[in-house]
């Protein structure tokens, strides 16, 4: 069976355009998240304020939340949100 995924957005009424949009894909022990942000609404702390709607939706079922994030834009969301980097991924795309 599929992990089940949740997804959360935040519209700008008027233009019916997608402001931020969070997500959460839950694995065997954590729930993964990520952000996706439209450019025009960027620095406002919409990102920040999804999130942090999946980041209790995880915890209200248990699972602990998992910020992976290489953009520092990412990255200071998740550390306004108090996630704390402590470790690397390095990602390979291998050739048959």
């Amino acid at each position: 069976m599929a992990a089940p995924t949740r997804q959360w957005s935040l519209f700008n009424p008027l233009l019916y355009q997608a402001a931020r949009e969070a997500g959460s894909r839950a694995c065997d022990t954590a729930a993964q998240l990520s952000v996706l942000t439209a450019a025009t609404y960027r620095g406002h702390g919409r990102a920040r304020l999804v999130a942090s709607v999946a980041v209790a939706d995880a915890l209200v079922n248990g699972l602990p939340p998992q910020w992976r994030a290489r953009p520092e834009s990412s990255r200071r969301v998740a550390r306004a949100l108090g996630f704390r980097e402590f470790g690397s991924q390095t990602s390979l795309l291998m050739k048959s």
